[in-house]
């Protein structure tokens, strides 16, 4: 494993391949190709794919969503140009779909649900995109056919994940730089003042 010039800065972090270096991450997490100069503080998911496949998500504002070949690195599928700031929060996947966002200011701008290629000469689907009631810092969660997204600023709302329909909103108030977690069938986020709260992780918000 590489080691990154410093917590902002642009060196690289090798991950390694059986018999294989792969230098695809920056020192933030990011896809970062040779051409790419976004930002990107976003954790990589391991996606399988058609056939069981495993694909790397990566995530950057300057070259969008994509997934690669954990062999050799190489782009499977890419959608550039779909996020509207910066990639904090992480990808996660939900109704075979991958979501991720991105945010500036302690809101989010736009959370986008991706279907990946799924073979050679098939490209990846934008489904939809949630432009409101979003985060910028915490990664939502899903729990089944729903997704929850737990903001910054103190507001949670539950969403269809299939199709991105809004089911409830709630303001709960206090900040969150943290993501929630899922335990049974509650969902748990710690706010910046240290407060945890718990809600249910349900179609009626309780």
């Amino acid at each position: 494993i590489g080691s990154p010039q410093s917590a902002t800065g642009s060196g690289t972090i090798d991950l390694f391949a059986p018999g294989q270096e792969l230098p695809v991450y920056d020192s933030l997490g990011g896809y970062m190709p040779d051409s790419g100069t976004g930002s990107s503080y976003a954790t990589p998911l391991v996606f399988n794919g058609e056939g069981g496949s495993e694909q790397i998500v990566v995530c950057s504002s300057a070259e969008g969503i994509a997934g690669l070949s954990p062999i050799d690195g190489a782009v499977l599928w890419q959608s550039p140009s779909i996020y509207l700031a910066r990639c904090v929060n992480s990808p996660f996947i939900a109704a075979g779909m991958v979501f991720s966002g991105s945010g500036e200011g302690g809101n989010g701008k736009n959370l986008t649900a991706v279907r990946p290629a799924s073979g050679k000469t098939s490209e990846p689907e934008v489904a939809f995109e949630l432009k409101k009631s979003l985060a910028q810092v915490p990664t939502p969660v899903a729990v089944g056919d729903r997704i929850f997204v737990w903001s910054d600023r103190g507001v949670v709302t539950c969403y269809n994940a299939a199709d991105g329909e809004e089911i409830w909103t709630k303001r709960i108030g206090r900040n969150y730089y943290g993501s929630p977690v899922v335990a049974g069938d509650k969902l748990y986020c710690v706010a910046a003042d240290g407060e945890v709260v718990c809600i249910a992780a349900a179609d009626k918000y309780e």
